[in-house]
């Protein structure tokens, strides 16, 4: 009867140490957003950015739609994703046009339950740390 009940004890820390490493894991694809503006324009406008990333771990793959007024879109296209040290790092494979920013041109990491975004690309906020919202379907 010893042995049934350290069996069944052992099958439940095995089940439940499996859903807690489970939870920790991204879903296998995930699609945010952010925005930022730019410079003033002579005409009193502002430039506008919108970024649409979709990342697909279990693909390894990413799509970066950019949406921009009165500015370059540089990077637009498909990435693959390379987790390194907790760190999602995209490095560009094409698109629509070239990229001239050297790869990873976007690193993505969590923190704290959210997700942010920094890169090259990411003319007008160099270096810095970007919180990503998530889309909602």
């Amino acid at each position: 009867m010893a042995k049934l009940i350290n069996c069944f004890g052992l099958m439940m820390l095995i089940l439940f140490s499996g859903f807690s490493q489970a939870s920790e894991r991204p879903q296998s694809k995930e699609e945010f957003f952010f925005e930022m503006n730019g410079e003033t324009l002579s005409d009193g406008s502002q430039v506008y950015i919108r970024y649409d990333i979709s990342l697909s771990y279990s693909n390894k793959l990413a799509y970066v739609k950019v949406t921009t007024w009165h500015a370059p879109a540089p990077c637009e296209g498909n990435y693959e994703i390379k987790e390194i040290d907790g760190e999602y790092n995209l490095y560009y494979l094409g698109g629509k046009d070239a990229c001239m920013y050297p790869s990873p041109q976007f690193n993505i990491v969590n923190k704290g339950g959210e997700m942010y975004i920094k890169g090259m690309p990411l003319i007008y906020e160099p270096g810095g740390w970007l919180k990503l919202s998530r889309k909602s379907h």
